[in-house]
């Protein structure tokens, strides 16, 4: 018998809950995925060490938390 995750309306045993539908019908390990996947993003673009310098194509040494207070910084 073939079972597709997405066809699944209950899970066969208690507890395994990632193959369970949420109520708006999308399976949860799609859910987790999803958040596991922003809060990857969020940490390699906004969160780095404060102390952290660079050096600028013309040779200026910049600091990133000078730089964060002007906003979001992409490096």
């Amino acid at each position: 018998m073939h079972l597709s995750i997405f066809s699944l309306t209950r899970t066969r045993r208690a507890g395994d809950g990632l193959l369970q539908r949420s109520r708006r019908g999308v399976p949860m390990f799609f859910n987790y995925m999803m958040m596991s996947m922003v809060a990857l993003s969020a940490l390699a673009a906004g969160v780095a060490a404060p102390e952290f310098e660079a050096v600028s194509y013309d040779g200026r040494k910049i600091t990133l938390s000078t730089l964060q207070q002007h906003g979001p910084v992409l490096l």
